[in-house]
């Protein structure tokens, strides 16, 4: 897989270097206050997570994108947009979920709408999904908004039976998009 780049961002996939960029976002209970019950994981569950991450993209040919700014010094991860499944409800599968989650710094310019509009770009234009979810937790007003700018719709609501929190879930698929 080769980089995409935007006008702002370079999207690339993970590897075993970001570990520490990757532990600081997976770290930070404000970037995780939507994120399954709020609670950060330990050290060893958020590697293997990168672990599962890196693989994906020898699995399957589409992940979990590094997000980084494309301007001079941004070689370090701002955070993530990308694909994965969405095995923390059953009832939507099979289909891969567009997600992202950047670091504080990178709140408010835009860089998750600019990263997830380049990736399901890429996604649709391959050919490698002809439908996406994204699940939203019920009060996370700033992705809500992400995906509408992205032209999803909502579908439903659900409760993610692990830990029991509201989620809207949104779609769209190939005859939708409008890159």
């Amino acid at each position: 897989m080769r980089s995409i780049v935007t006008e702002r961002l370079v999207l690339r996939p993970w590897t075993a270097e970001d570990l520490s960029a990757w532990q600081a976002l997976h770290s930070d209970p404000a970037v995780l206050e939507f994120v399954g019950d709020g609670t950060p994981p330990d050290a060893e569950t958020v590697a293997e997570r990168l672990d599962r991450v890196i693989e994906s993209w020898d699995d399957r040919g589409i992940g979990l994108f590094a997000c980084e700014r494309l301007d001079p010094g941004g070689d370090e991860p701002l955070g993530w947009v990308g694909f994965a499944e969405p095995t923390f409800l059953p009832e939507l599968l099979p289909v891969l979920e567009i997600g992202w989650r950047l670091g504080r710094d990178a709140w408010g310019h835009g860089y998750a709408t600019e990263g997830a509009r380049a990736a399901l770009n890429w996604a649709f234009e391959q050919d490698l999904i002809d439908r996406v979810v994204s699940c939203v937790q019920v009060g996370n007003q700033r992705s809500s908004a992400v995906a509408e700018r992205l032209g999803m719709r909502p579908l439903f609501r659900t409760v993610v039976p692990a830990h029991r929190r509201w989620a809207d879930i949104y779609e769209l698929t190939a005859a939708e998009w409008e890159p």
